[in-house]
């Protein structure tokens, strides 16, 4: 298979960057606006959504600090299992 080029996966990790920000930060503060609204069962539900969103958010974050600067040879073979 072909490697995409460098410019693709910055550009894709560039995306992925907005789209953590968007569901981390701003979807997830509208779940907690209106679970202040709704009552405690629907804060038991955000507080149960938060540990799946931080788990994504972090393997976002570390495939894209491996590979959005530089993909090296030695790291090149995993990028498929890892995207």
């Amino acid at each position: 298979h072909t490697m995409p080029s460098q410019d693709k996966i910055v550009e894709f990790c560039q995306l992925l960057m907005d789209y953590l920000s968007a569901g981390h930060f701003e979807v997830y503060e509208q779940i907690v606006t209106q679970c202040a609204i709704n009552g405690t069962d629907s804060r038991k539900l955000a507080d149960s959504l938060y540990p799946k969103i931080a788990l994504s958010t972090d393997l976002a974050l570390e495939f894209n600090d491996k590979y959005a600067e530089h993909l090296s040879t030695r790291n090149s073979g995993a990028f498929d299992i890892e995207l």
